[in-house]
This record gives C-alpha cells, sequence and structure tokens, in this order.
C-alpha cells in the first residue's frame, strides 16, 4: 500500500544531503588545491657548463725531412702508442745520402792518418841532434863554421816543415769532423723518415695519402701530416655563465653528462676557469676546463657534453618544491591550506637556503609534513 506524501519527504531530503557530503563538486565561494608536503632529503647548488670533450692535448705530426710518403700506418680513430710507427717516408734518396757520408768520412779518416804519420817528430829529432853535435864540435874547433851553417838551415827548414805538417793535421782533423757530422745528419735525416707517435693517444685526423710529397719544418711550416689526442686524461670544456662563474673555484666536483651517453654521469673535477670572458650572443661567457676521471667508456674528441658544478651541497634537510614558493618584495612565503580563512589558505613566510633544480632548502617557517599549496589547479 502507497504511503502518504507527507512520510516520504523526509527521507529523500535526508538522501540528498547524504549524497551532497560525499561527492559533490565545489560549490560557490569553495576552491579546490594541488598540495604537498614538505620532506627531507639532499639538495645541491649547481652550475652547469656546456661545452665539448677534449683529449689531454693535441700534438700536430710533421715531418723533419722532405720526402714521399711511402706507408700510413695508421687512420682516423685508431689509438696509437708511444713509439709506434705511424708513417714511413721513401728511404731511397736519404740511404744513398748515408752511404755518400760513409765514404767521405773514411776518405778523411785515411787523410787525417797520413797527416799524422807525415808530422812525425822523428826527422825534426834526428836534424835537431845533428846539429847540436856539430855546435859542440864547433865550440872545440873541430868542424868549420860552415859545417855549422849548414846544418842550421837544415834545422830551420825541417821546423818549419814540422809546423806546416801540423798545420796539415789541424785541417785533416777539421775535415773528419765535418765528414763526421755529414754522416750524423744523414743518419738522423734516414731516421727522421720514419715517423711514430711521441705519445699514447688516438688519430684525430689523417691530413696526407700514400704518395703525396712532404715538406720539412726545416724550411717551412712544414706538412700537417696528421693530429693525435693525448688522451691519457679527457676533459671537458665549456662555457659558463658571467652570472653564475663568481660561484664556481677550483678544485670543485662535477659530474658531466654526454648526449652520446644518456643514462650515464662521469666524475670529474673544475681544473681551470678562464680569466677572460668571450661574448656569444650577446651573452658574457667564461671557459671553464673539467678534468674526468678515468673509466670504461670511451669517450671522444669533440662529444657534446655538459657538466654539473657542485657548488655547494647540504644533506638531510627540509626541502620545498620551487613551484611552492612565492615572493613578495624580497621576502619569500608559501601558502598553506586553512580551512578557517575566506580563501581557505593562509601565507607563511619562509627563508629558504641554497636552490636546486626543482627544490629550495627550508632553513625556517615550515617543519617536516607540513602541507602547502603548489601551482597549477
Amino acid at each position: 500500500m502507497p504511503l502518504p506524501c507527507k512520510t516520504l519527504t523526509p527521507l529523500i531530503v535526508a538522501c540528498a544531503l547524504f549524497i551532497s557530503a560525499c561527492g559533490r563538486s565545489p560549490g560557490a565561494g569553495e576552491l579546490e588545491f594541488k598540495t604537498t608536503k614538505v620532506t627531507r632529503g639532499d639538495i645541491e647548488h649547481r652550475v652547469i657548463a656546456t661545452g665539448k670533450i677534449k683529449p689531454l692535448s693535441k700534438v700536430e705530426i710533421r715531418s723533419k725531412v722532405d720526402g714521399i710518403i711511402k706507408t700510413i700506418a695508421v687512420d682516423e680513430g685508431d689509438h696509437v702508442s708511444k713509439g709506434q710507427i705511424i708513417l714511413e717516408l721513401d728511404k731511397d734518396i736519404l740511404s744513398s745520402r748515408v752511404k755518400e757520408a760513409q765514404s767521405s768520412l773514411e776518405r778523411a779518416q785515411a787523410r787525417y792518418e797520413q797527416a799524422r804519420i807525415e808530422a812525425s817528430t822523428s826527422e825534426m829529432d834526428s836534424v835537431q841532434k845533428r846539429y847540436d853535435r856539430l855546435k859542440r864540435l864547433f865550440e872545440q874547433g873541430l868542424v868549420p863554421e860552415q859545417q855549422l851553417e849548414d846544418a842550421e838551415t837544415a834545422l830551420t827548414i825541417a821546423t818549419e816543415t814540422h809546423k806546416a805538417r801540423r798545420t796539415a793535421i789541424s785541417m785533416a782533423k777539421a775535415e773528419l769532423s765535418a765528414v763526421t757530422a755529414a754522416l750524423e745528419r744523414a743518419e738522423n735525416e734516414l731516421s727522421y723518415a720514419t715517423i711514430v707517435s711521441p705519445v699514447d693517444g688516438i688519430v684525430l685526423s689523417r691530413d696526407v695519402d700514400v704518395g703525396g710529397a712532404v715538406a720539412s719544418v726545416v724550411s717551412t711550416m712544414g706538412t700537417l701530416l696528421m693530429t693525435l689526442g693525448d688522451v691519457r686524461e679527457m676533459h671537458l670544456v665549456g662555457d659558463v655563465d658571467e652570472s653564475d662563474v663568481g660561484l664556481v673555484r677550483e678544485g670543485m666536483p662535477a659530474r658531466i653528462t654526454v648526449e652520446s651517453y644518456p643514462g650515464k654521469k662521469f666524475q670529474g673535477t673544475v681544473k681551470t676557469i678562464s680569466p677572460l670572458g668571450v661574448e656569444k650572443d650577446k651573452i658574457m661567457n667564461f671557459e671553464v676546463e673539467v678534468t674526468i676521471e678515468a673509466n670504461d667508456v670511451p669517450l671522444r674528441s669533440n662529444m657534446t657534453a655538459d657538466a654539473e658544478i657542485i657548488i655547494e651541497e647540504h644533506k638531510n634537510v627540509l626541502l620545498l618544491p620551487q613551484n611552492a614558493i612565492r615572493y613578495k618584495r624580497e621576502q619569500s612565503f608559501v601558502e598553506v591550506p586553512d580551512s578557517k580563512a575566506d580563501t581557505h589558505k593562509r601565507a607563511v613566510d619562509v627563508a629558504l637556503g641554497i636552490t636546486g633544480t626543482n627544490f629550495s632548502e627550508v632553513l625556517s617557517g615550515l617543519k617536516e609534513g607540513d602541507e602547502v599549496i603548489v601551482s597549477g589547479q
């Protein structure tokens, strides 16, 4: 049997109130906020240097002699060891010069020995003794004066001859030194035809081909044969904005990321900071060099990379998301939910420490677990 209308009305009203309280949308004067809680953790203040991977040093290989390239043992990208043969010039002409110099040396040695024999003092001594004997006999009146004068003349001639022969020895010795030096130079030039790597590294570029002519560094700047990179230590050479460079100090730690290895971070240390800025796109930048610690991943010269230079790091501090921070003049504050306020929120002043990428350190004004309003609805 149907109930009277007066009986149904209270039930309908009660059900309607229940549904509204459990799942209604905000009505007039009511606001919804996206909130998060203040947490605790570690934070870093970082400066970014953007640049390229570079080797410890670059070595340009040039020849000390002219010639024609006979063989090239390495190519771009090859690793080389110190002392390893990387290129050879044709040696025919250089070998002939060595043989000619050796022959000249043999002749010079023979002339020197001949001059020494001819300059022997035995003949001079014999003439001197004869003169001395005749002089004693003349003083005793046993030989005529003419005989003594003839002996004196012979002694003078022998003395001058001996001097001339001593001069010939000096000339022969000088010639011997000259041809010895010529042989040494020819042998060095022959050895220079075999070009070896002066460092452990990698071939960054090869600028010549087999059969090409090579000019030495003696006569000109010399032909650039190839460029090697000393990869015992890799560096990042990057730019830091002038607004940040004042914070950077030598010895600061850094983390390097390379586009070629997006999931890998390399450890490094700031080595040098350029004292001279360079303007790029109307922005003044300063070059910073960061050494990269040894690792098993092959880094190549000119790879694009970024270095996160760690300026300051704080452990186990209160962290506040950047999108929760508001500013009024120079005062920073956050907004927290407050059901008693007309706008259902109120402002709380906060003191901030260092700032990271997504969070800032909270020094005062909040505690761990406090709920704060963040941007976005």
